[in-house]
């Protein structure tokens, strides 16, 4: 399986983390429903646990990018995609930078639209040229 399509199965799993309290106990199974197996179940599942545990940076990294909005307001799809590019550009030194930020555009607008996508890019560029470039 390609990672591009490791990514979607895994934001597809992420999607249900503000719908299910008991999320990370269910892992195992949400794992197995999108067929993930081997080393694709392991980036997926590690790469979930690492968003879990970094939950408060990386949604106050959204937050802080956010103009004249809220993120409890935003679309949860939205939510789901923003996490993790946050979480694969600031936390996961694997993906390069610019890859998080284009399959991030393309989840957006397949699984919402094309604004969307105009949308996610706009966040996660002005995170990206703020945050890590200055850094780095």
């Amino acid at each position: 399986m390609k990672r591009s399509e490791a990514r979607e199965r895994t934001f597809i799993i992420l999607f249900q983390y503000d719908f299910d309290e008991d999320f990370l106990i269910n892992l195992d199974d949400y794992l197995a429903r999108e067929h993930l197996t081997g080393a694709t179940a392991n980036y997926a599942k590690n790469t979930i646990k690492g968003i879990v545990e970094n939950i408060d940076f990386i949604d106050g990294i959204i937050s802080k990018y956010l103009v004249n909005w809220q993120i409890d307001r935003l679309n949860k799809t939205d939510v789901a995609v923003l996490r993790l590019a946050v979480y694969e550009i600031f936390l996961n030194d694997e993906i390069p930078d610019k890859v998080a930020i284009n399959e991030a555009i393309e989840i957006a607008k397949k699984y919402n639209d094309a604004k969307a996508g105009v949308f996610v890019n706009g966040l996660l560029d002005r995170a990206y040229k703020n945050e890590k470039l200055k850094k780095d």
